[in-house]
């Protein structure tokens, strides 16, 4: 007999619109840490994991930030980052998932 699935309590949808607003202002708060210098002119894209975040700037550059414990930032470490740290390249499409993210460059080999 298969259990009945439960629909989501009231306060566990909070939680979560809570906990994305927590991310929401993390994110805005790193890219304040980052010297404007360092940062693209705009970004063209903005894809957001379940504690991560990926943009990919107007010149074409990759940016992450957030929970990196499973390596979901790419940049060959498990250390979690607070800051946007670069990602080498040229890119064109970035779609960050719950614990993944996948990224196509202008190379169109990743």
């Amino acid at each position: 007999m298969t259990p009945a699935l439960r629909t989501p309590t009231r306060w566990y949808r909070v939680a979560r619109w809570l906990a994305a607003a927590a991310l929401a202002v993390l994110a805005v708060q790193a890219l304040a840490a980052v010297p404007a210098a360092a940062l693209p002119a705009g970004w063209a894209q903005v894809s957001a994991g379940d504690a991560h975040t990926w943009a990919v700037g107007k010149d074409k550059t990759l940016w992450c930030w957030g929970e990196n414990n499973r390596g979901q930032l790419g940049v060959g470490t498990q250390v979690d980052s607070a800051v946007p740290v670069k990602v080498p390249g040229s890119w064109r499409s970035v779609s960050a998932g719950w614990r993944h993210t996948c990224a196509v460059s202008n190379a169109g080999n990743r």
